[in-house]
């Protein structure tokens, strides 16, 4: 919670600017339209860059009153601030492609992968991306939660949980998809982006 007025400067990081006592933000220029429990949550993640927070901590951040949510509130609120940022970081492909691209093969060298390959196909309307490696394997119990919002196996590293997350929002803000792949050994992923 932000109670003196001299926290209440204006907050940037990179392209994100959020001014507190305009309750107003914007990415790379453009307005970004925000609710106030939306910006609540980015103004936290400002002003402290390099915490990893919990839902809890998250929920006391975006709501300062003694309100209950549940997780799904606030995982819901993230998305949504995802898919805005996303929206508006870039309308290229190619761009959201390399985005989703090099946070998979930096999630791989973290999971001790010695080689990360990439294959292509063009299938008219769509293209299709499998990337794989041989790095430490995902295990059953997690397959079906790697996309979830905060989860993660590395919280102990400072991991937040958000990488694939916002892969898959970026994926779906073009219409796009990822996907983890059955596999025998490492981890694949298979990426779908219309053409236009």
């Amino acid at each position: 919670m932000i109670a003196s007025a001299t926290a209440l400067q204006t907050l940037t990081q990179g392209s994100l600017l959020i001014d507190p006592d305009q309750h107003v933000a914007s990415f790379a220029g453009a307005p970004l339209k925000l609710t106030a429990i939306e910006l609540g949550i980015l103004r936290a993640f400002l002003t402290r860059p390099t915490s990893v927070f919990n839902r809890e901590q998250l929920m006391r951040a975006a709501y300062q009153l003694n309100i209950q949510v549940s997780d799904r509130t606030i995982d819901s609120r993230i998305r949504n601030i995802r898919a805005k940022l996303a929206a508006l970081s870039c309308d290229n492909v190619i761009e959201k492609a390399l985005i989703v691209l090099s946070h998979l093969a930096d999630n791989a060298m973290r999971h001790k992968a010695q080689t990360i390959r990439l294959e292509a196909a063009d299938e008219r309307t769509t293209l299709r991306l499998t990337v794989s490696n041989d790095g430490e394997p995902i295990s059953a119990p997690n397959r079906d939660r790697i996309f979830d919002a905060f989860f993660t196996t590395r919280r102990d590293q400072g991991s937040t949980g958000m990488g694939l997350a916002i892969a898959r929002a970026v994926m779906a803000s073009h219409g796009g998809s990822i996907r983890l792949k059955p596999t025998d050994g490492g981890a694949a992923f298979e990426l779908q982006l219309p053409l236009a």
